[in-house]
């Protein structure tokens, strides 16, 4: 994310706009536990790490679509087909 650094601002701004129209933060339950390690073992190869397939669970489990900037969290949410998101921050390097 280093090329970002410079451009703060305009990331929180976006993140802040996103917010505004309707976005919210999900909680973690015990199932998101057992989704997760499932989402582990569907596709090894898929980059995905153990606190990003916590994150994607809850998003998935809620129907929703997981915002990061992280790109190989990105890379492995669509690898497994679930919703994920970095707001057209990243541009074409996502």
């Amino acid at each position: 994310m280093g090329h970002l650094v410079g451009d703060a601002r305009r990331v929180q701004q976006a993140l802040d706009a996103h917010l505004g129209r309707g976005l919210e933060r999900l909680a973690f339950a015990a199932h998101h536990y057992d989704l997760a390690a499932e989402l582990l073992l569907q596709r090894p190869a898929s980059g995905l790490r153990t606190n990003d397939a916590l994150h994607l669970a809850v998003a998935a489990d809620h129907g929703e679509t997981l915002m990061t900037l992280d790109r190989r969290l990105l890379h492995a949410a669509r690898t497994l087909g679930l919703d994920a998101s970095d707001a057209g921050l990243l541009g074409d390097r996502g």
